[in-house]
């Protein structure tokens, strides 16, 4: 009996862990409009993208790489512990303080078509430093946030993701974004997320169903013993 016991406790050990497997988070995301204010150059916040089908508000932090109305791409989501750890800015030296800065800038008012361009510079600086040369406009938003960055104590990080492009092998790099979850549907939810390899449940699925049908056929053995 005390096998038994001993190999079921096995058996459950052994799916949990199966069933378990870490898996990132993969959604697909679609470029549906950018603009109609530009600074001279490059369009400006907020950007409106699909993500998994859903459409949603969205500002861009990632100066460096480009994408086009129409272009679509697989991206990683990001949380603000997972981006500060695993993302593409993971290597700043102030890399959690400034995704924090990121998602801050991001559910700042813009009353004004100069106020999208000054915060989007600002929101361009975080990761890329001196890109712009400060305005009157974007010290505005950038004293804002000196006094609210100790603490963040109102902010809901929890609210955000950051979407960041998932390499492909031949293919530039598209634009990183941070949307707010918490403004789709009123519940706060991520958009039907995806797990980043489908083979990665296939293998849970499996050696769950290996290791139970051993069980099943230890067991058999031992009422016939």
């Amino acid at each position: 009996m005390r096998t038994r016991k001993s190999f079921l406790y096995f058996l459950a050990t052994m799916f949990i862990a199966a069933i378990t497997l870490p898996a990132d988070t993969i959604v697909s995301v679609t470029l549906i409009a950018a603009g109609p204010v530009n600074d001279g150059a490059d369009y400006v916040l907020p950007y409106v993208l699909s993500v998994n089908g859903v459409a949603m508000d969205a500002d861009c932090y990632d100066y460096q790489d480009h994408v086009e109305v129409g272009q679509s791409w697989q991206a990683y989501e990001f949380t603000l512990s997972e981006a500060a750890a695993q993302g593409q800015y993971k290597g700043e030296t102030n890399a959690l303080i400034d995704y924090e800065d990121v998602a801050w800038l991001s559910s700042q008012a813009t009353p004004t078509t100069q106020d999208q361009i000054d915060l989007q510079h600002v929101i361009w600086n975080v990761f890329y430093p001196g890109t712009f040369v400060p305005t009157p406009g974007m010290t505005v938003y950038t004293n804002l946030l000196d006094v609210a960055q100790p603490g963040f104590t109102t902010t809901e990080f929890a609210d955000y993701s950051f979407l960041e492009a998932v390499p492909t092998l031949g293919a530039n790099l598209a634009q990183a974004f941070v949307i707010q979850t918490s403004t789709i549907g009123g519940g706060g939810q991520n958009p039907g997320p995806a797990p980043e390899s489908g083979s990665r449940i296939l293998l849970s699925v499996g050696l769950g169903l290996i290791v139970m049908s051993r069980a099943v056929a230890h067991m058999r053995g031992i009422r016939h013993n």
